[in-house]
This record gives structure tokens, C-alpha cells and sequence, in this order.
């Protein structure tokens, strides 16, 4: 059964029809539905007793809305393995943002970042295993600041909230990035992570005034006044 409830903060209920996909394995099935209260629930036939592997609402994302689902681990990880649209694997990765127990499941994780083709999806991950204290998801961050594309260099940067000083080494050479912002992120994390190698880091991007709004110059001028 799924449960599908309206939150609009206006109290009006809308009429909505679409579709719930449910997947068995290599299989789906599509169930046309209306969505018509405050609350409905949603039952299909299965006279064959298989396993539910996952299950989508909306799966084209027809309708205009903002969903927030709640569905067990398993499923949101075969959500994120399996659904084909994009944008249904990050709904399953923002379920998972709700659970407590995701160290269990960093071999998982860890794999679905490897064979994810998306910069999104992948950078959500990046998210989600960011506090786990683990050699494998280390060896991932230790990846990501040298990936190719700057998105994921950025996201790595921005999911780790103090940068660990294993990860310096790797995070020096950002501050001569491609993309001015993940210089900004590089200089302000390094700073505040070796803040004895101020004077370094701000040798290194001396000179660099950044995008229009002159990102690294600000971010610089703040830390050599902070610095003294």
C-alpha cells in the first residue's frame, strides 16, 4: 500500500491523476491513480506474492510539487540503483537524508556513487557519507577532489564540514581550480582547517580576483584581515 498525503500550507486539496510504478526485479508495472484528499491510500494487485523492490510516485514528474517520502532503507537504495529518471534517483537519495543508521549501508552507498552517471546524484552521496569515519568513503573524498568535473570537486569541498588534514594535500591544489568558486570554497575550508598555513594559502591566490562579483578577492581580503 502506498500513503499519500497533501501538505500544501493553503489547506486546498487537489485533484491530481497520475501514475505509481512499482517494480518487481526487472519489472514494472504502471498504475494510473487519482489523487483527490487530504489523504490517500494506494493498493495494488500482486496475485504472484513477488517482492516490491521499489516504487515511484509521479514517476515522469508531471506534477508540480515538492515530495518528501518516507520508505525503508532497502528501497530507497534500490530507488537510487535503479530508477531511470535522474530525478527520481535524487528523491531516493533525499529519503535517505531522513535515516540514522546509514553507516550500516556505506558499502552500498559507496557503490552507487562509482556507477552513478549523474554530477547530482553523485554529489548527494557525497553528502550522505560525508561523516562516516571510513578508509573506503576517505578513499572516495580522496577521489572526488581530483575528479574532472569541478561540480564534483565542489561537492566534495562542501560536504565535508571541517576538513580533515588527510585531505589537505589534496585540497592545495584547488586553490589554482578551473571554476573561481571551488577556489573561494578550497581557500575558506584550508584556512579554517590549518589556520598556522594562512599566510601560504593566501600566497597562493594572491593576485586572483575571481567571477563578476570578485568571489576570491572578498574571501581573500576577509581571511588577510582575519589573519592580521
Amino acid at each position: 500500500m502506498v500513503v499519500v498525503k497533501q501538505t500544501q500550507n493553503t489547506g486546498k486539496i487537489f485533484r491530481i491523476p497520475t501514475y505509481i510504478d512499482i517494480y518487481n526485479g526487472k519489472e514494472k508495472s504502471r498504475n494510473w491513480v487519482w489523487i483527490e484528499n487530504a489523504i490517500d491510500k494506494v493498493s495494488f494487485p500482486n496475485p504472484l506474492k513477488k517482492k516490491v523492490a521499489f516504487w515511484l510516485f509521479d514517476p515522469d514528474n508531471k506534477v508540480l510539487k515538492n515530495v518528501f517520502e518516507r520508505k525503508s532503507i532497502p528501497l530507497c537504495l534500490a530507488q537510487v540503483e535503479k530508477a531511470p529518471n535522474m530525478l527520481d534517483r535524487l528523491d531516493g537519495i533525499r529519503a535517505l537524508k531522513s535515516q540514522h543508521v546509514l553507516a550500516d549501508y556505506q558499502k552500498e552507498l559507496l557503490k552507487l556513487y562509482s556507477k552513478e552517471p549523474s554530477v547530482s546524484v553523485r554529489s548527494s552521496i557525497l553528502q550522505l557519507v560525508s561523516n562516516i569515519n571510513d578508509k573506503e568513503v576517505k578513499r572516495i573524498f580522496h577521489q572526488a577532489f581530483k575528479d574532472p568535473n569541478y561540480k564534483i570537486r565542489q561537492a566534495a569541498i562542501e560536504a565535508v564540514d571541517t576538513l580533515q588534514k588527510e585531505f589537505i594535500a589534496d585540497v592545495i591544489p584547488l586553490l589554482s581550480d578551473s571554476s573561481y568558486q571551488t577556489i573561494e570554497m578550497a581557500l575558506e575550508k584550508l584556512c579554517v582547517a590549518a589556520p598556522e598555513r594562512t599566510a601560504e594559502f593566501l600566497k597562493k591566490t594572491e593576485g586572483i580576483v575571481g567571477n563578476n562579483a570578485h568571489n576570491v578577492q572578498i574571501a581573500w581580503l576577509k581571511l588577510a584581515l582575519r589573519d592580521g
